[in-house]
């Protein structure tokens, strides 16, 4: 590979999707664009090559210190680690770092509803694209949902933007403008990327820091902006609210999402009505009413939205067996509130995965009250065990063909199976979209064949 050439300004770190939506974007901007991918295959080459014919590309063969010469900014990918070696080169050469979310604050005039949190972000975005929609508005949705913002704004002009954004994306974002920043919640995750609990509760109060309005949620303290915070906040909760605050009032034995003393929305005529489908509700409602988004086309979706896929999706119910599929569940904090939702039944409980150095001892109590029966997977199910094996019955089992077995011949009427694995999919699928579509179609064969 001939290094020698032109000065690369901007080397993007990752050649994945928002790796390639950064490349395609800084292409059309006239920009000089090398790329960085660990292992880069004959396929992925021949797609930037696709892109752009003057992308050099870099690889782990490269030495360090040759490629970041001909650099002055960093692209990273979320996927790429803050502690990779090349980025710890990096920032030895105060290299400018930053992400795509960045890219599109530098260029971005619209307004922007910027939403994060450990659990419940694709929901509660996915809820106010469709408010906002709803209300007659040029609206984008985008980030970490699986859109990339840049392939948004390049192709298209929009009067708002709704965004998801993790903590990996927050951790190089710096100039983002947002009419209204929300943290839904936050619970121990991603620690193996993160040197502590508090340094991964930063990453998220950082949403904050260019926001003219902040929405957080009371009942999780970590979600509170900081004092140096000084524009103005709104929460949601799932108690009575005050003020302009969002909440539940209960009236003549029905409850209602309410803002203040104004009833809004009953309960009853929400579309989903766990636990946390109204936390999300409440959420949702409270940014979509600060944005200015109509109280009507709030209404209007709450009542109609049914959920997204992989999230406490019912899959199947026979003999008085409901088959839950919540692949999405994919940390502690989101299998808690997975639980919560179905606290009023028994629960055989399928669960493991790469747990991530998440605090598995957040689960006991709700998995003390009533799961009654936990099936094992993955590379970190020992840690399940040697954790609950007092609490309930638990169970190896190698695969979830073997886990969906088990769980029907150990369910009766009146239980739960949910497979709400509280970790990482990765040590054994693709996604979390193929674990959970997995099991869907290994539920729904067992159960074909059950008379």
């Amino acid at each position: 590979m001939n290094l020698a050439g032109p000065l690369h300004k901007n080397l993007i770190v990752g050649a994945g999707v928002t790796g390639m939506s950064c490349l395609r974007y800084l292409q059309a901007q006239g920009e000089a664009v090398s790329m960085y991918e660990d292992v880069l295959s004959t396929e992925k080459r021949e797609m930037i090559k696709s892109v752009s014919n003057n992308a050099e590309l870099f690889d782990k063969h490269n030495h360090f210190d040759v490629i970041l010469d001909q650099v002055t900014t960093l692209v990273l990918s979320p996927g790429v680690s803050l502690q990779h070696p090349l980025v710890s080169e990096a920032r030895k050469k105060s290299l400018e770092m930053i992400g795509d979310i960045e890219l599109f604050a530098r260029a971005n005039t619209q307004p922007v509803l910027a939403v994060t949190g450990s659990n419940a972000k694709s929901t509660v975005v996915t809820l106010l694209h469709l408010m906002a929609i709803q209300d007659g508005k040029k609206a984008a949705l985008a980030g970490n949902i699986g859109t990339p913002v840049l392939d948004v704004i390049r192709n298209e002009q929009h009067e708002l933007y709704v965004l998801e954004l993790s903590s990996f994306q927050l951790d190089t974002t710096y100039s983002l403008n947002t009419l209204v920043a929300c943290i839904l919640n936050i619970s121990p995750d991603h620690l193996d990327r993160y040197e502590s609990y508090e340094a991964y509760a930063r990453s998220k109060q950082s949403i904050y820091q260019h926001a003219e309005f902040a929405v957080f949620n009371r009942d999780d303290a970590l979600t509170k902006p900081d004092d140096s915070f000084k524009a103005e906040c709104i929460s949601f909760g799932m108690d009575e609210p005050d003020r302009n605050n969002f909440g539940l009032v209960n009236e003549n034995g029905e409850s209602y999402l309410a803002c203040g003393n104004k009833n809004i929305l009953s309960v009853s005529d929400l579309a989903k009505k766990n636990f946390t489908d109204i936390q999300n509700a409440l959420a949702a409602m409270a940014i979509a009413k600060v944005a200015g988004i109509s109280e009507e086309a709030i209404v209007q979706v709450l009542k109609t939205f049914k959920g997204l896929s992989h999230r406490c999706e019912v899959v199947e119910e026979q003999n008085g067996i409901t088959w839950i599929n919540d692949s999405k569940g994919t940390n502690v904090g989101a299998s808690l509130a997975a639980l919560q939702g179905f606290s009023n039944r028994p629960v055989i409980l399928i669960a493991g995965g790469d747990a991530k150095g998440g605090d598995l001892r957040l689960l006991k109590d709700e998995i003390r009250r009533h799961v009654k029966c936990m099936l094992l997977i993955g590379k970190d199910a020992p840690l399940f065990y040697q954790e609950f094996k007092d609490d309930c019955l638990c169970e190896y089992v190698k695969d979830l063909d073997e886990a969906v077995t088990l769980a029907a011949e150990q369910a009766e009427s009146g239980d739960v199976i949910l497979l709400s694995p509280a970790c990482s999919s990765l040590d054994m699928f693709s996604s979390y979209v193929e674990r959970g579509n997995l099991f869907m179609k290994k539920v729904r064969a067992h159960l074909g064949g059950v008379q």
